[in-house]
């Protein structure tokens, strides 16, 4: 059914949902304050779904980084001391 989303990583899957999350939420506030503005659309769909997808792609990319530092910290300091 979902086989695309099998494929990106899991910093990926993060990015990608937060940004759609972003966009919607975007697309729901141009709605309620009737804007029609194509421009205003664009930036706003662009903007908030590059923003928030990349940020939060950086934030779980850096997250799994330093917890496989930590795992591998906590191996070597282990054998360090038998």
């Amino acid at each position: 059914m979902l086989r695309w989303w099998r494929r990106p990583s899991g910093p990926a899957k993060v990015g990608l949902f937060l940004a759609a999350l972003a966009i919607a939420m975007s697309v729901m506030g141009l709605i309620r304050e009737h804007n029609t503005s194509p421009m205003s659309w664009l930036l706003a769909i662009l903007i908030s779904g590059i923003g928030w997808g990349l940020v939060s792609w950086a934030i779980a990319t850096a997250v799994i980084e330093v917890g496989e530092e930590g795992n591998g910290q906590e191996e070597n300091s282990g054998r360090s001391e038998g």
